[in-house]
């Protein structure tokens, strides 16, 4: 999944690099679609923040 995020530690924060994580995992169809607030960003020290998402996995159907 880490593949996934286009946000690399040490980076300088972009947004776009966000949406596209956030894009990327909705398009692995495993989890349930994140929006906005499946995510947040907390700032850690100066320089420095935490970005988290919360994911939930995808009920699977399966014809039996």
């Amino acid at each position: 999944m880490r593949r996934r995020i286009s946000l690399r530690p040490g980076e300088v924060y972009n947004n776009a690099k966000l949406e596209n994580s956030r894009t990327a995992i909705n398009r692995t169809g495993v989890f349930k679609h994140l929006t906005e607030k499946d995510f947040a960003i907390y700032p850690v020290k100066e320089g420095l923040l935490r970005i988290v998402f919360w994911l939930q996995p995808r009920k699977l159907k399966f014809d039996v």
